[in-house]
């Protein structure tokens, strides 16, 4: 299985405050069989992640949107693994420098 990232890692300018923000990640299957992602798991509770659940044909794409509110000010930076039915599971980042 073949897949296709657009933008494996998303680096946001600083917000003037803490707030919420999403990080969108689009997945192309580029292989010939069906695509499917079966979880993300985060390195902390402060993202969450949802994902398309239906599988995306060879040529598709299947869309990760994270919503975020990083906890503290200063450096964000959230891994998130994409569970699905690749040899290799996946791996995303987000990162942010928040300041006061």
């Amino acid at each position: 299985m073949v897949t296709e990232w657009q933008g494996k890692e998303i680096t946001s300018p600083p917000p003037k405050k803490k707030r919420s923000s999403t990080a969108m990640f689009t997945l192309k299957n580029t292989g010939n069989h069906p695509l499917l992602i079966m979880d993300i798991a985060t390195t902390c509770g402060c993202a969450s992640p949802t994902f398309d659940k239906h599988p995306a044909q060879p040529g598709e794409v299947l869309q990760v949107n994270v919503n975020y509110i990083p906890k503290d000010t200063g450096f964000f930076d959230e891994t998130l693994t994409v569970k699905c039915n690749t040899e290799k599971w996946i791996k995303l980042k987000i990162k942010e420098n928040q300041i006061k």
